[in-house]
């Protein structure tokens, strides 16, 4: 099915992206909260309730994106998404911020599928997939540039006056909403019956996401472990905020340091293209997650944390765009949205256990302890990861042989 005329969605995604991602609080929530008195352990539950409620709204959000658009659940998630910005800027105690959390949950499940999906399709409606690595490597590049700019004026602006901090997040996103209402729907399927029942629908939906995954379980794999490898890398960037706080670094300079790690990372997105076409992408999803690990491990064990810190994010937007491209396209686009939700409902599951694991470490231990536990844990799941990644690499290869003997034979 080819239908020309949705290249304008990429270029107003890229808009859309760099403010959507001028969030101006994402590098300094848990210093915010820590200042009005929230311990470690609180920060931990937040941002585990954050994941509890991204866990059980993905799917269903998903879903929403693949069959009532994926356009209306971007707008509506970032309505949402505003609202959480209040709650978190105004509530003083901890139940108004937990339901501030679960709002800004809801606000990115509905964004989290959505966003590929449109990209995607909308080039697969052009005849154009071939371009995904390229587009996605300038979003990630994009994302990156807008998250510099946001550590770094929101570190300027947190140093005398968190209100503009809020206030200009709160601009930005609905500079974003507007972008999205100008999104063309890109529309792959036009044969599903309007009398449907909502949960029939969903259940239909869900069931034919898993037989994909049934019959491909390489995508679980991949989506499962990588997924699973940021949030180790997450959660050290969140817990890096309050550890090189109480080192002595102010807002501004941990700010600095992030921004650094972004620039890094747009700039292994934006050669992700040319990295692909050197080595395989079995190559890179075995040799880069061992290389992050490692990078952990020494933020942990040395003196050169931020050196370590900024080194990760070199290869963190490189490896993101090729999982992203290498899962996309396996999957079809009548479920695309709902499977990406998968993937984002197992980074969630895994936050839920790991986030508060480590501040019940840090805070009984240390934060350097608990970064410790976490690189060794890390390594550990490494050995069966490389081991599985082999064994299909090995059978890709056999497929692409037999496949290429039976084409000339046909000939």
């Amino acid at each position: 099915m080819k239908t020309a005329g949705h290249k304008r969605n990429i270029g107003i995604n890229y808009l859309f992206n760099v403010f959507m991602n001028l969030n101006f609080t994402s590098g300094l929530w848990m210093i915010f909260l820590a200042i009005r008195g929230f311990s470690l352990v609180e920060l931990g539950l937040l941002e585990g309730i954050y994941h509890i409620t991204g866990f059980l709204m993905e799917v269903p959000t998903g879903i929403i994106a693949d069959i009532w658009g994926r356009k209306a659940s971007r707008i509506i998630g970032r309505i949402i998404w505003s609202l959480s910005l209040a709650l978190m800027y105004f509530s003083p105690g901890f139940a108004l911020q937990a339901l501030g959390f679960c709002i800004c949950a809801l606000g990115n499940t509905l964004e989290s599928g959505a966003g590929d999906a449109l990209v995607y399709d909308s080039l697969l409606l052009d005849g154009a997939e071939e371009q995904y690595v390229k587009v996605s490597g300038w979003n990630e590049f994009l994302y990156e540039a807008s998250s510099i700019a946001a550590f770094l004026i929101g570190g300027a602006l947190a140093l005398s006056d968190w209100a503009w901090v809020f206030g200009l997040s709160f601009i930005c996103v609905m500079v974003a909403i507007a972008l999205a209402s100008a999104f063309k729907e890109p529309v792959i399927r036009k044969d599903e019956p309007k009398n449907n029942k909502v949960f029939r629908l969903m259940w239909t939906q869900v069931a034919e996401s898993f037989k994909v995954m049934k019959a491909k379980p390489r995508i679980a794999f991949v989506l499962i472990s990588n997924e699973l490898l940021f949030s180790f890398i997450v959660s050290l960037y969140f817990y890096l905020q309050v550890h090189w706080k109480d080192a002595g670094m102010n807002e501004f300079q941990i700010m600095v340091v992030f921004s650094i790690h972004s620039a890094f990372s747009g700039l292994g997105a934006l050669f992700a293209q040319k990295v692909r076409k050197r080595f395989s992408d079995y190559n890179i999803l075995l040799v880069v997650p061992l290389l992050l690990i490692l990078f952990m491990a020494a933020v942990a064990l040395t003196q050169w944390q931020q050196v370590f810190y900024v080194a990760i994010g070199s290869l963190l937007g490189l490896l993101a765009v090729v999982v992203s491209n290498y899962i996309n396209h396996l999957i079809p686009s009548a479920q695309r949205a709902t499977i990406l939700s998968l993937q984002s409902m197992a980074f969630s599951t895994c936050m839920i256990v790991l986030f508060p694991l480590i501040g019940l470490v840090g805070s009984a231990f240390g934060l350097r302890i608990a970064f410790v536990a976490m690189a060794i844990v890390a390594l550990l799941l490494y050995v069966p990861f490389a081991i599985i990644v082999r064994k299909i690499a090995s059978t890709d290869e056999k497929d692409t042989h037999l496949s290429k003997q039976s084409s000339d034979q046909v000939c």
